[in-house]
């Protein structure tokens, strides 16, 4: 088998910009996999937990447990030791332990001081979305999606018992104060109550009309809340089970709620972008903080009570003062999923989709973030620099292809074409015309200088979610739902050929650089090769154990590359379709690839919220 030598080029995306001495630590270099040099990004936020003793935060990440100095906001250490992204994390009473739920159906127990593994706890079927120490540190409830709570020892590991009775996902878990109940929350829609010691479900509550995602107790052990996504939180009396409040202001479903210290205070957060302070008596909403810019997750208070820390999918943890209702420090550097990535025509720019929300845009040689762009209304599905470098296009749901001027960061031009949703947008190679694939069965094109509308190519049964332009410029190749690929002439709008073979909605497109072959990814995870002049099937590739998702040729033609679910980066012989190279650190899914124009990087980016650069030297291969 021919080999390929690598190294991997990553880069800091985001940096703590109020730290000044974040610098003096190279956290890119932190527990690494075998063979990687370096880490972009920090995995996307799913939970935060502080210490006993108020100085670290524990945050949940897509890539592992990052710990923070809660005082500066300086990393002091990365837990590397999940293979999937960390849903879930809590400190032990004392502190000297934290244990960690994810996605690879395990409970971690680490030693909180050294960063060291101490046990792996496997029982669950399915993802643990929960984890809780007792009050008393002996135990650890988790909670799984495949409906059950386990109950473990906290010092030995020792599965203790399951605990079953509802009816699909659990969610969230907790300990009564006194450490006699475990209480959990699911998508049933039910709270269910367990007594500890024989583990039967002791009392089912009910009256919420969605999933209840987040469950807690009052420091008293009187009052439960719960947040589900009906946007509601819901107070009820422990003692007989009934309801006694239901809080309503929330515009989008609630993540989470918790109580402070004392119990004077009700705090809960939310998709829409808010953090909600709750008077007990009244029911009333009392304060609205809304410094995040998107959907706010976990919130938890310092063991005093003066301080709260909050989590969001904008890739920020900030810490607030409680009394005055303000942050005082904000963490940076994490982001949500990374898509749509592509490199400026110099390659010293790349931009992605983060979080299907936001074009984040980085320097590649400083090292640093250059902007973040929000304009379009819903979700983003594609974005593209201009082959001069100057423009960014970027195509969305909202039926829309915006233009942005790179350098001022100032909207352009809004480009439309009665199309109902935008999934992919390309560039000509001379930069004259613009496609865009709709769901409404069609190409759109466009002049790019003017934002006229040229033409709409129309053939298609299903929406058309992936365009590209062949290195001549004289062909628009698209792919559709409709399990088809069609080969357009890009000036006449002329249908010239239709492709099909045994697949399902073709996801991406691309041409080879010679112009050639098109490849098209499908949806049963398979990737097809045709020869453009005949339109003959020349080829299927596959992977059973890491399923394809995305693809790319490098410049010269000699590699493909491609991303698949299982989170490996695979590189094939692009002549011989044989597998050369396997290139595993991300921790979920890679969605796309790109190389950069000089064919010195290969950019994945991962829904665990990191970007890998690597890069590949085809002139070393044997």
């Amino acid at each position: 088998m021919k080999k390929v030598l690598l190294s991997i080029v990553t880069f800091w995306f985001v940096v703590f910009a109020i730290v000044p001495n974040t610098f003096a630590q190279d956290t890119t270099k932190w527990h690494l996999p075998d063979g990687a040099k370096a880490r972009i990004g920090k995995g996307n936020i799913y939970d935060i937990s502080y210490s006993p003793d108020g100085k670290r935060l524990a945050v949940a990440s897509g890539i592992g447990i990052w710990l923070y100095d809660a005082k500066t906001g300086e990393a002091l250490d990365l837990l590397i030791g999940h293979t999937y992204s960390v849903s879930s994390v809590a400190f032990s009473p004392d502190g000297k332990t934290i244990a960690s739920g994810s996605g690879d159906k395990t409970v971690h127990l680490w030693d909180a001081l050294t960063g060291n593994l101490l046990r792996t706890l496997t029982n669950h079927t399915n993802s643990v979305n929960s984890v809780v120490f007792s009050p008393d540190g002996k135990t650890v409830a988790s909670a799984s999606f495949d409906k059950t709570v386990c109950l473990w020892d906290a010092q030995t590991g020792e599965h203790i018992q399951t605990l079953i009775g509802h009816t699909n996902w659990v969610l969230s878990v907790a300990f009564s104060p006194n450490g006699q109940k475990v209480l959990s929350g699911s998508t049933d829609n039910t709270i269910r109550f367990w007594d500890v010691k024989t583990g039967d479900s002791t009392q089912t509550l009910t009256g919420h009309t969605n999933a209840v995602n987040y469950i807690t107790f009052s420091p008293d052990g009187k009052t439960v809340a719960s947040a589900s996504f009906d946007k509601t939180v819901r107070l009820w009396d422990v003692p007989t089970g009934t309801s006694i409040q239901t809080l309503t202001g929330h515009t989008s479903r609630v993540n989470s709620v918790v109580f402070s210290p004392d119990g004077s205070t009700l705090v809960s957060t939310s998709g829409d972008k808010s953090i909600r302070f709750w008077n007990l008596q009244t029911g009333a909403s009392t304060q609205t903080l809304s410094e995040h810019s998107d959907s706010v997750g976990n919130v938890v208070f310092n063991t005093d009570g003066s301080n709260f820390a909050s989590g969001s999918s904008d890739g920020t943890v900030r810490l607030w003062n409680t009394q005055a209702g303000k942050s005082f420090l904000t963490i940076e550097g994490h982001t949500d999923g990374m898509t749509s990535l592509v490199f400026s025509p110099n390659s010293t720019m790349l931009a992605g989709i983060s979080g299907y929300k936001k074009i984040r845009l980085w320097d590649l040689k400083t090292k640093t973030p250059l902007q973040v762009l929000t304009e379009h209304t819903r979700a983003l599905d594609s974005v593209v620099f201009s082959p001069d470098g100057k423009t960014l296009a970027s195509g969305s749901l909202d039926g829309t292809v915006r233009l942005q001027d790179i350098q001022t960061a100032t909207h352009l031009k809004t480009l439309t074409g009665n199309a109902d949703s935008i999934y992919s947008v390309v560039y000509s190679p001379d930069g004259f015309m613009l496609a865009a694939g709709s769901r409404d069965n069609s190409v759109l094109v466009w002049a790019a200088q003017t934002g006229t509308h040229i033409q709409t190519l129309k053939g298609h049964t299903d929406g058309v979610v992936s365009v590209a332009f062949s290195p001549d410029g004289k062909m628009i190749a698209s792919g559709s739902r409709d399990k088809t690929a069609i080969l357009w002439d890009a000036i006449t709008g002329e249908h010239l050929q239709t492709l099909k073979a045994d697949m399902q909605c073709v996801d991406s497109v691309v041409f080879s650089p010679n112009g050639k072959t098109l490849a098209s990814v499908s949806g049963d995870a398979s990737v097809h090769f045709w020869d453009v002049r005949t339109g003959t099937h020349i080829q299927k590739i596959s992977d059973e154990m890491n399923l394809l998702s995305t693809i790319a040729y490098s410049p010269d033609g000699k590699i493909l590359a491609s991303g698949g679910y299982e989170g490996a980066v695979l590189l094939w012989d692009a002549q011989t379709y044989i597998p050369i190279l396997t290139l595993t650190g991300h921790t979920n899914g890679v969605y796309s690839i790109t190389f950069s124009p000089d064919g010195k990087t290969l950019a994945s980016g991962s829904m665990d919220g990191s970007v890998l650069l690597w890069e590949p030297k085809p002139d070393a291969m044997e």
